[in-house]
């Protein structure tokens, strides 16, 4: 029901805004609603027009905060709260201590700093209780070095945090997280990851958050066909005022940035194409509506 910033890129006639995925078990996608309203600038991104810098500014990190979760269609555990219909029932993934010793998951974490504190948290979920006290105990390694543990008890959910350096990281961003532990029965839920990341654009694009002021500089693209937009979520501004140059094998961008300040960097042939589907109203809110009731299913 929010509405979404947009800006209308007239060479190429066609529609601009920043989409944020929202993914659970229940996601099939994500859908905007688009309504041709005539003579209204609502939501319109505004342009800051101007020079850039005549300075290519400082590669400042920032921290990045990533989540990974999958939930399997095959993997439902439907005894652990029966009475509570809204129960979580479908995880990402599972281990024992006979038929499955270990979970094994890869961790994309692009451009990480190789040194500073990085911090991963893990949420985990017990679906056996087989002894007194504390039967769950679970260990993480990342890159077959252990960051933490965590150990509870019977059919309860836990959170494994570990705080560790970030040198573990391994700098082409491929990692791999393993999970070992007692021979009770644990369930994976999700897993998150903050760190300090190189504002080096993954795929052409790249979301810095929370920036340091002063002048930014983002490398990392293979096209000098560069959009900044400032505050993507909020009154998004189209920053025209920009230095786009030659970097490396690439090419990069340099802008003043505020401080505190979001933004989205993206090479315009990586901008993704949304599939249109146009459909008639369905006159729900018509007064000539007179059911005696609704049925949603």
């Amino acid at each position: 029901g929010e509405g979404v910033a947009w800006t209308f890129d007239a060479p190429n006639r066609r529609l601009i805004f920043t989409g944020e995925t929202f993914e659970n078990f229940l996601t099939k996608g994500n859908a905007y609603l688009w309504r041709r309203i005539q003579d209204v600038d609502d939501n319109k991104m505004t342009q800051r027009v101007g020079d850039g810098p005549t300075n290519t500014g400082s590669e400042e990190p920032f921290r990045e905060l990533l989540h990974f979760e999958e939930e399997s269609d095959l993997l439902y555990v439907a005894w652990l709260d029966p009475e509570n219909p809204d129960s979580r029932y479908a995880f990402w993934d599972y281990r024992d201590g006979t038929s499955k010793l270990q979970i094994e998951v890869p961790l994309r974490v692009p451009s990480p700093v190789d040194e500073g504190l990085a911090q991963m948290v893990v949420a985990l979920q017990g679906y056996t209780d087989l002894l007194e006290g504390d039967d769950h105990q679970v260990v993480a390694k990342l890159n077959g070095v252990p960051i933490g543990e965590v150990s509870w008890d019977g059919l309860a959910a836990a959170e494994l945090v570990a705080d560790f350096d970030q040198g573990l990281l391994r700098a082409d961003g491929d990692n791999t997280l393993t999970l070992e532990g007692s021979e009770a029965g644990q369930l994976l839920v999700s897993v998150e990851i903050a760190y300090d990341r190189q504002p080096v654009a993954d795929d052409d694009q790249l979301w810095l958050r929370d920036v340091a002021g002063g002048v930014q500089s983002v490398s990392g693209f293979t096209g000098s066909e560069i959009m900044v937009v400032e505050s993507p979520t909020g009154d998004a501004v189209v920053r025209q005022d920009i230095n786009v140059y030659a970097s490396g094998d690439g090419w990069a961008v340099a802008f003043e940035a505020a401080p505190g300040s979001d933004y989205v960097i993206a090479e315009t042939g990586s901008l993704h194409e949304p599939v249109i589907d146009a459909s008639a109203s369905a006159g729900l809110r018509s007064s000539e509506n007179e059911a005696d009731y609704l049925i949603i299913a």
